[in-house]
């Protein structure tokens, strides 16, 4: 193998001989694979991936519903024991930053006992329509027989109020109630 080079002066070319070079990049390279052949991490390397080939199990071979494992039965998500365990540091972490009397009121709120009661509550009862409607309908009505009372001459009963506030109640509930079917057929 030989190349000419030229020069710009136009000059005679030369000509170099470059095999030889060749030959002794040739020859590193072989000594490098024949001691790469002869490396132990390589050797390691060929058993390990003889030894997986060995104990695979092919797909047509593995019946997964016959055999339960532990990883089969893992459940995915969340565990409630860990979103539990997540509210009561955050909780225990807020209330550390808490002034004492914030923290003693906050330890009495997040008690489990009132706290189950006050989140069935919540889904329930003090639905914040429901406390609107009652509001509404026992300030209406009180102020419309308050009115009345004084106009006819007679005392006003006081127990009107929560009659009136049930009253209410119910049709807060109702007006949710529709709405909340009015949506469903949209």
């Amino acid at each position: 193998m030989s190349e000419k080079l030229s020069s710009s002066g136009g000059e005679k070319l030369q000509s170099i001989d470059t095999s030889a070079e060749v030959q002794k990049n040739l020859e590193k390279l072989r000594e490098k694979a024949e001691a790469a052949e002869n490396d132990p991490i390589q050797k390691h390397i060929e058993s390990l991936s003889k030894s997986v080939e060995q104990q695979s199990i092919s797909g047509k071979e593995l019946n997964v519903g016959d055999k339960t494992t532990e990883s089969s039965q893992q459940t995915f998500g969340h565990p409630k024991h860990l979103k539990a365990d997540a509210y009561k540091r955050s909780v225990k972490n807020i209330q550390g930053s808490l002034k004492a009397p914030e923290r003693v009121m906050s330890k009495v709120i997040h008690q489990p006992v009132v706290d189950a009661v006050s989140n069935a509550a919540a889904k329930t009862v003090a639905r914040p329509s429901v406390l609107l409607g009652g509001s509404i309908g026992a300030f209406i009505g009180s102020a419309a027989l308050l009115y009345i009372s004084k106009h006819n001459g007679f005392t006003y009963n006081y127990t009107v109020f929560f009659v009136l506030f049930i009253g209410g109640f119910f049709v807060g509930a109702l007006a949710e109630l529709l709405v909340k079917a009015l949506r469903r057929k949209r």
